[in-house]
């Protein structure tokens, strides 16, 4: 098992690594930015859960797939923080 600052650490790596990429900012209240928040998380919580066989495998399964959807939450809530961090009007 992972310590937290490990994952911590993990998270930031990930989101400043996908940031680097992107030019703007999406607009304030954007429906992509706050679908970035849902989609991405469930999705990966599916992959793991179905996809990957976590339903199979019972409690062990749904917290694997838990980590994986709060993993990819907060990967995904790092990257909205970053993208508005220079527009303090955006709550």
């Amino acid at each position: 098992m992972e310590l937290q600052s490990d994952a911590v650490k993990l998270v930031d790596a990930k989101s400043t690594e996908s940031i680097s990429g992107q030019s703007a900012a999406p607009v304030r209240g954007s429906l992509e930015s706050a679908a970035n928040l849902v989609f991405p998380p469930l999705a990966a919580f599916l992959r793991e859960f179905v996809v990957k066989g976590g339903v199979f495998k019972g409690v062990r399964g749904l917290q694997s797939s838990f980590n994986a959807w709060a993993l990819c939450f907060a990967t995904e809530a790092k990257r909205y923080e970053k993208q508005h961090a220079a527009r303090p009007d955006v709550p």
